[in-house]
């Protein structure tokens, strides 16, 4: 049996036996991005996501789709991501201090899949992450991947990921967003993808919910995107997003 089956066959039996487990929480959202500075296939883009997000008594669970519309072209993108990430602590009834820099370690798993213009694809990721209590940031992450490709050889990935919520006479923002770093081989270039979000809480100055819709700009800075050496992308989009 292949590494990735071994890989896909583990993340699968982890998360069918956790699926039945307690939800603590639980949102589902839908977004909107627009830009026209890309860099690979037609340079403007119309991005629709699903995206979904739950706390669980074993771990918690990250998944979004996107559908990646050209404006231009007929080459449209499929492109997924589903992160189940299970608490070292949790599963083993372990309690970390409260006042420590550590809110959780966790194994990491991932998988990505979608289609590119090398074709349709299956990526697994697996390694370790850890969740930090940074003041003001309503999370913080860090993980580190051994990637298995299907395309390419395989690689390793450290991914950050954040969100700092913060108002302004009475008006509610987000900073938050994700980078991805990956080391190089013999077939593709290393490189990294910076994705900050400026989000303005619109809903809630309207009398709606909190977090019920929200608007501001998503700027993708890719070094070497897709491994190709010397194409980087600077990408101002306009972002909406609706929670569920």
């Amino acid at each position: 049996m292949s590494i990735k089956r071994r890989i896909g066959l583990l993340s699968g039996l982890l998360f069918t036996g956790a699926a039945s487990a307690e939800t603590i929480w639980s949102n589902n959202s839908f977004g909107l991005l627009d830009g026209d500075d890309y860099e690979i296939g037609d340079n403007s883009k119309t991005v629709f996501t699903l995206e979904h997000a739950s706390g669980h008594s074993w771990g918690d669970l990250f998944v979004f789709v996107h559908r990646r519309h050209h404006n231009n072209d007929d080459k449209d993108e499929l492109y997924g991501e589903f992160q189940p990430n299970f608490s070292i602590a949790k599963l083993a009834g372990m309690k970390l201090p409260e006042d420590g820099l550590i809110g959780d370690v966790y194994l990491a798993t991932q998988w990505e899949f979608g289609s590119n213009f090398r074709g349709g694809f299956d990526n697994f990721l697996y390694g370790a992450g850890v969740a930090l209590k940074v003041p003001g940031f309503r999370f913080f992450k860090a993980n580190l991947y051994r990637r298995n490709n299907e395309q390419v050889d395989d690689n390793h990935q450290l991914t950050l990921m954040w969100n700092y919520p913060f108002s302004i006479g009475g008006a509610h923002f987000a900073i938050d967003g994700v980078l991805d770093a990956v080391d190089g081989n013999d077939q593709i270039a290393s490189g990294y993808n910076f994705a900050p979000q400026f989000k303005f809480d619109v809903g809630a100055a309207a009398g709606m919910a909190r977090g019920q819709l929200s608007i501001g700009v998503k700027y993708i800075y890719t070094k070497n995107k897709m491994g190709i050496d010397g194409i980087t992308e600077r990408n101002p989009n306009l972002l909406i997003k609706w929670r569920l």
